[in-house]
């Protein structure tokens, strides 16, 4: 599990991203500070096993002097790995658009049942990064979410455009390098591994035309106008707050607990309900033409196909509730 495990800082940055929003800003060097969100997904004709296997085992990686470099990204590299799991720290250097950017990654989240991680970066890139790999028919869908910022000196003769657009073509090359690697592994056979839940997980997203700060107030004061299910018992404000969730679906009433794990006014909040659905929510909110992108990302416990539905639908009142 350690050498597995050392691998995926440097990983979550790595995979089928696809730009959403971008922003160009001066940096603290006087440079270009270009800022968005990113997200990607893909389907893999392989058991959540074999794609975690793949990309963080020795089928997927190589290992030189200290270096460890993806088959599957070969323009990512770290060194300098410390720890194992929740906290381990490394030196990245990512290769785009004929620069070199330089970073120190840490693992903020890692659990591989559950199919999940999130890492942080610092420095020339500073991202937070969101991977699911979670059961999908008989498949695995890979889910990716990249909050990023590059820092672009003066003079460096790289555009945003072209920063995004090389970025852009390397993830794309990640995602069909995964997908065929894992799927050219062996099927997953007895060998004393304890089974996957069945889990579900999705992305819903919608356009809002008001400003970050706006959408964000709203959503949180506005929860029943536009929220599914029922909430209740809200206690405390940011990390650490709690509420109660009611679901109904399929003729059954489901209790959860959810509680915000991160909690950032205007960007993000994931939160973690425990219970009788067990799910991990991230919300992201990012300007988008003049707008705000919501997208929300969610994996639970139970296959619960009228859940995507549902949320959509109530993206789609936050939108019709703000409008007004």
């Amino acid at each position: 599990m350690k050498g597995k495990g050392n691998f995926l800082a440097m990983a979550l940055m790595g995979l089928g991203m696809v730009f959403l929003a971008g922003c160009e800003a001066k940096g603290p060097s006087g440079g270009t500070r270009v800022s968005g969100t990113a997200m990607g997904w893909t389907v893999i004709e392989a058991a959540p096993e074999r794609v975690y296997e793949y990309m963080y085992g020795e089928e997927g990686n190589i290992v030189e002097g200290g270096t460890v470099v993806h088959k599957w990204a070969p323009w990512l590299s770290a060194t300098d790995i410390q720890g194992a799991g929740v906290g381990l720290t490394n030196k990245l250097t990512l290769e785009v658009a004929g620069r070199k950017f330089k970073s120190d990654g840490t693992l903020i989240d890692w659990d591989p049942d559950q199919g999940k991680g999130m890492a942080k970066w610092a420095g020339d890139v500073d991202a937070t990064i969101t991977l699911l790999w979670q059961p999908h028919d008989q498949g695995t869908k890979l889910i990716l979410i990249n909050e990023y910022s590059f820092d672009l000196p003066e003079g460096a003769g790289v555009s945003k455009d072209a920063l995004i657009k090389e970025m852009d073509q390397l993830n794309n090359n990640a995602l069909k390098m995964v997908k065929e690697g894992a799927e050219k592994l062996p099927t997953l056979v007895s060998t004393g591994e304890k089974p996957r839940a069945s889990s579900g997980a999705a992305m819903k997203s919608v356009v809002i035309p008001a400003p970050p700060e706006t959408v964000f107030k709203w959503m949180l004061a506005h929860v029943p106008e536009w929220g599914f299910g029922q909430t209740s018992n809200w206690q405390g404000e940011g990390v650490g707050s709690t509420h109660e969730w009611t679901y109904e679906a399929g003729g059954k009433v489901y209790h959860s607990t959810s509680v915000f794990t991160e909690f950032v006014p205007n960007q993000r909040v994931i939160e973690h309900t425990v219970g009788d659905i067990e799910s991990n929510w991230n919300w992201i909110l990012a300007p988008h033409q003049g707008g705000t992108k919501v997208l929300v990302v969610f994996n639970t416990s139970r296959e619960l196909p009228a859940l995507a539905k549902d949320l959509e639908e109530s993206l789609n009142k936050l939108k019709a509730g703000i409008e007004k």
